[in-house]
């Protein structure tokens, strides 16, 4: 998804029919994104609302949204694309410090959607800030898109779906293609359970399943011989993957998993909302038992055998939400650490893990080797 500032500016935006947004009883259709009004944000309602370059509906509708504590966000972008571009504040300003509320069917897609439009944002008023600074001491030249020099070069730790294995090798160490963040973009899929500890049959040729000695292994030794890979580390989460573990999944009976449903404190809701905890609310956790996290970790044993060096664990921040149960969060986050620390010990001897989301209290506290 290519996001070009002249998404926000347009050159006929004074007029309203620019906009060609319905209303519903003087509220622009939100979308399912709600914004918080921030000060600013309402001293621009209200600036706006006597804007006589601004046509009586959008003056009208500034007047209104001024008075409340949250508005649709499309309105408020309505406004603010009809007002004299000349003269209308900045944006990112404008925005800093709103918090967003999405209540349409697919919440994560308007989130990343969203998340990447602000960071352009930020991108361009920072090059901005950047080339005025420096105008008088550096000859002008133009503009590359960042990353531009190796983009067609990029890695990546969660593939597609859809591509075989060796083809996703290619892909990274290769040629990426036009478009290789649609790679990374199609293979997150948070709500998704782990169902075994070995690799699938994407893994093998042609997709077809023949034994796991052609698989993983094959990958990472012809990534060492093939490509100069001097290491290969292997992706999960400390749960096994964003939602768990699969309760059914084929060998993971023995290790006594169960639903668990995070638990976010009042403190971390009010501070940092978050899409995926809602979803595994909601959904569940697959949380292996405390008393078998010891065993859950021969996965790294598999993994040393196939030649991979080590791990990057990501997600661990969510064992705190998980201790009702089982003894509460500092049992069970002083248990899942202690059972990563002794597998890492025991199958990549060069401390070979990259802890990743691990930066709550008990999550530190319970550390011992990894940070």
């Amino acid at each position: 998804m290519t996001i070009k500032e002249e998404d926000y500016v347009s050159s006929n935006s004074s007029s309203p029919t620019a906009t060609a947004e319905a209303t519903v009883g003087g509220f622009v259709d939100s979308g399912g994104l709600i914004m918080s009004t921030t000060d600013a944000i309402r001293s621009f309602f209200i600036t706006a609302s006597s804007d006589s370059s601004l046509h009586q509906d959008f003056r009208d509708l500034s007047s209104l949204l001024s008075l409340r504590p949250s508005v649709p966000y499309k309105s408020f972008k309505s406004i603010w694309l009809g007002v004299d571009p000349t003269t209308r504040p900045d944006l990112t300003t404008l925005l800093t410090g709103s918090n967003f509320v999405f209540t349409s069917p697919k919440p994560r897609e308007k989130s990343v959607e969203l998340k990447v439009r602000l960071k352009k944002l930020t991108e361009v008023a920072e090059r901005k800030a950047y080339e005025e600074l420096v105008k008088d001491i550096t000859p002008r030249k133009g503009v590359e898109e960042p990353f531009s020099t190796y983009k067609d070069q990029l890695g990546f730790e969660a593939g597609d779906v859809a591509v075989e294995t060796n083809q996703g090798l290619n892909l990274v160490y290769m040629h990426a293609g036009t478009s290789p963040f649609e790679v990374i973009n199609q293979g997150v899929k948070f709500a998704n359970r782990l169902t075994g500890i070995k690799e699938n049959e994407k893994f093998q040729k042609n997709g077809k399943f023949v034994n796991h000695g052609l698989g993983l292994k094959r990958v990472v030794e012809e990534a060492k011989q093939h490509h100069n890979v001097k290491n290969v580390y292997v992706w999960h989460a400390l749960a096994g993957y964003w939602g768990g573990v699969y309760l059914a999944g084929l060998g993971m009976e023995h290790y006594d998993a169960a639903l668990a449903y995070p638990v976010s404190s009042p403190g971390v809701l009010g501070n940092q909302p978050d899409i995926v905890m809602d979803s595994l609310a909601v959904h569940g956790l697959g949380l292996v038992h405390p008393k078998k996290v010891f065993n859950f970790h021969e996965l790294h044993a598999y993994l040393a055998s196939c030649g991979v060096d080590g791990v990057k664990v990501d997600v661990q921040n969510i064992i705190e939400t998980l201790g009702a149960g089982h003894g509460g969060l500092v049992s069970l986050t002083r248990s899942y650490p202690q059972a990563l620390e002794a597998s890492v010990a025991r199958n990549f001897p060069d401390n070979g893990c990259i802890s990743c989301m691990c930066h709550n209290t008990d999550g530190i506290n319970s550390a011992n080797r990894l940070l």
